[in-house]
């Protein structure tokens, strides 16, 4: 997108599609079964984002790199529980995300995104965000 909007892009998710094919060549190779789970993060560098736009605000590179870093550590939850609420409680338990009923996709505090299951799972209307029309 930077090439086409410098000015509008701020930044893009990318996938390294090499750390997936890795993984699941050397499995089939060794004849065991593909997991059912194939996504990858930034914990196993498995994804990243782009080169920052011209329009992101000074600091915004050292604060990428912070976030990034406490990500893979684990010290930071992209989707922990603690910092939204869903009709003003906070998110305890969820097994409903796109049909995967039964499921349970919280625990230990925060919704286990892409954990599972290798496709985005978090469908949650969190208090204080406005809902566009289609």
């Amino acid at each position: 997108m930077l090439s086409v909007a410098p000015t509008a892009a701020l930044t893009s998710a990318q996938n390294i599609w090499a750390v997936a094919y890795t993984s699941i060549l050397d499995k089939a190779m060794k004849g065991e079964g593909v997991p059912r789970n194939t996504a990858f993060g930034f914990e196993n560098d498995g994804v990243q984002i782009s080169e920052l736009g011209e329009s992101c605000a000074e600091g915004t590179a050292e604060k990428v790199e912070e976030v990034i870093a406490a990500i893979k550590s684990g010290e930071l939850r992209v989707f922990d529980c603690s910092s939204f609420t869903v009709d003003g409680k906070t998110l305890e338990s969820y097994d409903k995300s796109y049909g995967f009923d039964g499921l349970e996709l919280i625990w230990d505090g925060y919704f286990h995104e892409s954990e599972l299951l290798s496709a985005p799972l978090f469908d949650i209307e969190i208090d204080g965000i406005t809902k566009l029309a289609k």
